[in-house]
């Protein structure tokens, strides 16, 4: 798993997590994970590996399809008590023509949603609003001053 290592921080690193919004039809890709929540496609980078090869690698892992990356969406550090803090890192996909997605073991189910039902779903508020963010539904923020001020927390 790859880290971000905080120049003149000493020891603090950080995972980094890539996630996805993959389109289809004006609707987005969810995945219900074993706890029942729903999730975009994505996971931790591999050392050495780079951001876009590594959402490439987990869709082609997690549902069996090849995606592109187009760009950045959103960015935050997950902090939780009980593990480190990653960095996540949402990327907007180019949009599916032909979606039939083959889950791995990790998730339940797949579906397709319009932005306007995430509300209804168990879905982290973060991905909802890069979601409603991608689909030009939620005003952008963060600048990169902001993360490093919310890095160095």
């Amino acid at each position: 798993m790859a880290q971000l290592l905080m120049p003149g921080r000493g020891t603090a690193v950080f995972p980094v997590a890539v996630k996805g919004i993959v389109p289809h039809r004006g609707q987005v890709l969810l995945l219900r994970n074993r706890r029942d929540r729903w999730d975009l496609p994505g996971g931790k980078i591999h050392a050495g590996e780079a951001v876009e090869k590594c959402l490439i690698r987990e869709a082609r892992e997690e549902i069996g399809l090849a995606i592109e990356p187009m760009r950045l969406v959103d960015s935050w550090v997950r902090v939780r008590s009980d593990k480190p803090n990653t960095l996540v890192l949402v990327y907007l996909c180019a949009e599916t023509t032909a979606l039939a997605p083959a889950l791995s073991d990790e998730h339940k189910e797949w579906r397709l949603v319009g932005p306007a039902v995430l509300d209804q779903l168990a879905l982290a508020a973060r991905y909802r609003r890069a979601v409603q963010r991608a689909f030009g539904e939620a005003p952008v923020r963060a600048s990169a001053s902001d993360m490093r001020r919310q890095i160095a927390r």
